[in-house]
């Protein structure tokens, strides 16, 4: 299935919430001037489509002035005849990943971008060679929620992020205000019946989860320390 939106057109859409600060109005005329200079119809669709994950609102008039461009656009009165065209689908391109950071305070985005911070971690008591995780499912980082998590309820502690051996990334709450282990460093985990060991690859406050997305992704499999 092609992707209805890509990462550059959720930090547009974020960018124009942030800048409009709460203000209904002040959204509306952002995205009416960001919607007038579209050319590509499928183009307009897919900053729709992020504008309905951002608002968390599938009949939002943020995301109704971009579908509207796209039918202009097109030529078409039925958005379903238009294909969509995300700005970026690839997670990890260099261009736009720079180009979404630029609008996110140093302080607030991953460590891995954090040059020359001094990282440390937390002491964790481990005796069995092998630390244990607890699923929770895919979570979203920009909503900050999943079918077993919920940032209202856990806006304390580190998200770290994990790579596996496959190359993918998972993410690990743990209530620690700093991570429990330096960025490099493998460990091994069991969970689901099996142990896989993976490598400490960046971490972010969880209350700036949000801001993985750019180098991660939108949904990344959850765990937290059992």
């Amino acid at each position: 299935m092609t992707a209805t939106y890509g990462t550059k057109d959720m930090m547009r859409i974020l960018d124009i919430r942030r800048k409009a600060n709460g203000d209904f109005l002040e959204e509306v005329k952002l995205a009416m001037l960001m919607a007038n200079e579209i050319e590509v119809p499928g183009k307009a669709m897919a900053r729709g489509y992020a504008s309905i994950e951002v608002y968390k609102n599938n009949y939002s008039p943020i995301a109704g002035i971009f579908f509207t461009r796209a039918c202009e656009l097109a030529g078409e009165l039925d958005i379903r005849n238009i294909k969509i065209q995300a700005s970026m689908n690839s997670v990890g391109d260099d261009e736009a990943v720079e180009e979404a950071y630029s609008r996110i305070p140093i302080e607030k985005q991953p460590a891995s971008r954090r040059l020359g911070e001094v990282h440390e971690k937390a002491s964790i008591s481990n005796k069995r060679g092998f630390f244990e995780l607890m699923p929770l499912a895919k979570i979203n980082v920009v909503k900050g929620t999943g079918p077993n998590f919920d940032l209202r309820y856990m806006s304390t502690g580190t998200m770290e992020v994990w790579r596996t051996n496959e190359g993918k990334f998972r993410i690990i709450y743990t209530g620690s205000p700093i991570p429990t282990a330096l960025m490099g460093q493998a460990r091994e985990f069991r969970f689901d019946d099996k142990r896989e060991t993976w490598m400490m690859a960046d971490y972010i406050e969880v209350y700036n989860m949000m801001n993985l997305m750019p180098l991660y992704g939108t949904s990344i499999t959850g765990y937290m320390y059992h």
